[in-house]
């Protein structure tokens, strides 16, 4: 199998409005049936979106990277170890990309995944974490605490020495899978402990206009738009922190290890180093994302993904390591995305990505 065929198939859409694919590395691209400005096709799009913005914003994704581009550079190994580690996420990725994109764009109408039942089934994965309706926009913002936790896991310590085809990196323990730290969240994380992590961010931002938002919301979900307004940016994100500290407490509390919410970035340097020392081809493949340029710049000069920093052409490369995620951060803010419908290819003038097939 070529590096171009592995590179491919990280996650993608099978939506009868289209399908979606996105290479855990620079490209992202959906294929789309009928109408391209229609809910079903913005609904792929996004879909794709946030598996961009889950990776480009964890440590679990900067080590899918890392690993994808040097099946670029080398192929051989490394495209079993690539298997390997979509592996070891997609329930996480697919639950998270699932859920919130039916709420960010179609109001949670669940038609849409009907006849797919694998979807279907990553939807209530979703769902059946944070017991709460599904109509509530807290639910969005918990199961996103949820799914970085899962993917903030303490996996590139390796980097500092080795990043050779049989690196302990490529093969993390049960408590760094991203798959595995979501099941013990499903046994662990019950009614009370969402209910104490969201009196913690009442606490802090009850006085806000963003929280009375909230609260208008949960009656009257035609007004959970407005939640998305970059003007709660702040707020959004206080409770962001509040959340994923909840969830990274609670695993802790079970032996299971967390990074910090921005822990991922103190790694980069090691992880591009390692990659370009076992491959001189990878040289420039990756890239860390600036830490001076301000999150909405990258996200403006990246077509809106999430600081995934990829320059097309003859040399592709990959930014890695951005600091926020979707919901709370501003790289690729959920108002955006919602209003827009697509920050895809064909809309931002980047070039598609590979035309590979679903799996």
């Amino acid at each position: 199998m070529s590096s171009g065929d592995v590179l491919t198939a990280l996650l993608h859409g099978e939506l009868e409005s289209g399908e979606g694919s996105y290479n855990s590395f620079d490209r992202w691209s959906t294929s789309l049936r009928g109408d391209s400005g229609s809910e079903g096709a913005r609904l792929v799009t996004v879909h794709e979106a946030l598996h961009v913005v889950l990776n480009d914003t964890t440590a679990f994704g900067v080590l899918l990277a890392a690993c994808a581009a040097l099946v670029r550079a080398e192929g051989g190994q490394y495209e079993l170890a690539l298997k390997r580690l979509v592996g070891h996420c997609r329930g996480v990725h697919e639950a998270f990309a699932t859920f919130q994109s039916l709420w960010l764009v179609a109001a949670g109408e669940l038609s849409y995944l009907s006849g797919y039942p694998r979807y279907e089934r990553w939807y209530r994965d979703a769902s059946d974490l944070v017991p709460v309706p599904d109509r509530l926009r807290r639910k969005e913002m918990m199961l996103e605490a949820a799914a970085r936790v899962c993917m903030q896991a303490p996996v590139l310590s390796g980097f500092a020495g080795d990043a050779s085809q049989f690196a302990e990196a490529w093969a993390p323990g049960a408590k760094q899978r991203p798959d595995e730290r979501f099941a013990l969240l499903h046994r662990v994380a019950d009614a009370r402990f969402w209910a104490r992590a969201w009196d913690e961010c009442a606490a802090a931002v009850a006085d806000t206009p963003m929280w009375a938002a909230l609260a208008a919301s949960d009656d009257d979900v035609s007004l959970r738009p407005a939640t998305y307004d970059e003007a709660f940016a702040q707020p959004l994100s206080t409770c962001g922190h509040l959340l994923y500290s909840a969830v990274a407490g609670l695993l802790a509390e079970h032996g299971v290890a967390t990074l910090d919410y921005d822990g991922h970035r103190a790694y980069l340097a090691d992880v591009i180093a390692a990659v370009e020392r076992v491959s001189p081809a990878a040289r420039g493949l990756l890239l860390a994302s600036s830490d001076e340029r301000a999150v909405q710049e990258e996200s403006l000069r990246c077509g809106g993904t999430s600081g995934c920093c990829c320059e097309h052409g003859p040399a592709r490369r990959s930014c890695i390591g951005s600091r926020t995620c979707c919901g709370t951060g501003r790289s690729l803010s959920c108002s955006r995305v919602r209003a827009s419908g697509c920050t895809c290819s064909h809309r931002s003038g980047r070039q598609p990505g590979s035309s590979s097939s679903s799996r």
